[in-house]
């Protein structure tokens, strides 16, 4: 049963890999995301978990956390969780990217330069990346980028990180399902 599950899951990352334009790509792509969704009198919690592979033999999962107060349109935080192994030093490259229509297909056109994230704290299974009210701070300029209406503008969001002995984990996750799921918080 194991290796029938196995065959199955590498037939379709084959099929995923040759139906998309992802070079060099070693993440894993869903492309049916659901947002869990909790509320209570004063707080909405969207949480999503986006398996990879991250390439030593066996998948592991980045969670994307929406946190909302009730009475505010903009989130109160936004949170990525990643596993502790990554590189701590380089944390978290994020960029957006716009469909595009090819010839061949669709493809992901990225918006620009990326923004590097640092690892806010990490603990023995997970790192943390924060952003306070769905802002990014830039190192040195004072300025912020708005992640939350990157969010609402772009069609993917594309998180990049790496391990210390080299491994890369690259991930392109769709955002329809963020919109839809953020008019109902």
């Amino acid at each position: 049963m194991k290796n029938l599950f196995l065959t199955v899951l590498m037939l379709a990352t084959t099929i995923l890999a040759f139906a998309q334009d992802h070079s060099s790509s070693s993440g894993f792509l869903v492309t049916d995301y659901q947002w869990d969704i909790t509320r209570n009198d004063s707080v909405a919690t969207m949480q999503m978990d986006v398996p990879f592979d991250n390439q030593s033999g066996k998948f592991d999962t980045l969670l994307l956390v929406i946190e909302k107060n009730n009475q505010q349109q903009r989130p109160s935080r936004m949170r990525l969780q990643i596993p502790a192994g990554i590189e701590r030093n380089i944390g978290v490259m994020i960029n957006f990217g716009k469909n595009v229509k090819k010839e061949y297909g669709y493809s992901s056109e990225l918006s620009g330069e990326p923004l590097m994230a640092p690892c806010t704290h990490c603990d023995e299974q997970r790192c943390y990346v924060d952003f306070q009210e769905g802002y990014a701070g830039n190192e040195g300029s004072g300025n912020k980028t708005d992640l939350f209406a990157s969010f609402n503008e772009f069609d993917t969001v594309i998180i990049f990180f790496m391990y210390p002995d080299g491994r890369q984990a690259n991930l392109m996750i769709p955002l329809e399902s963020f919109r839809k799921s953020y008019l109902i918080l």
